[in-house]
C-alpha cells in the first residue's frame, strides 16, 4: 500500500491482555506466550518500564517479548529517567 507521496504505510498488528502468542524462551526454547501487563526492567538495570503489554511464556513466566505498540511507553520511561 502506498500513501500517494512515496511512502509505503505499514499495518502494526495490536495485541490485546490475554491474546496467545509464540516465542522463544532462553529456558524452555519455543513455547506459547500470553500477553500481559507487568513491570519490565531495562535490560541495563536503569530503571523499569512500568505496567506495558509484554508476551509471558506460559511455562516459566518470563517476559519474553516486547510488540511493538509497548515501545513508546519504554521509550517514555526511559526518557523520564534521563537515560535515552
Amino acid at each position: 500500500m502506498c500513501s500517494g507521496r512515496g511512502k509505503a504505510l505499514v499495518a502494526m498488528k495490536l495485541y490485546l491482555e490475554g491474546e496467545k502468542g509464540k516465542a522463544l524462551c532462553e529456558t524452555d526454547g519455543r513455547v506459547s506466550t500470553t500477553f500481559r501487563y507487568r513491570d519490565v526492567p531495562f535490560s541495563d538495570g536503569s530503571g523499569v518500564a512500568q505496567r506495558i503489554l509484554a508476551g509471558v511464556c506460559d511455562r516459566c513466566g518470563k517476559v519474553v517479548s516486547i510488540p511493538s505498540q509497548s515501545t513508546q511507553s519504554i521509550a517514555g520511561r526511559r526518557l523520564m529517567l534521563g537515560r535515552l
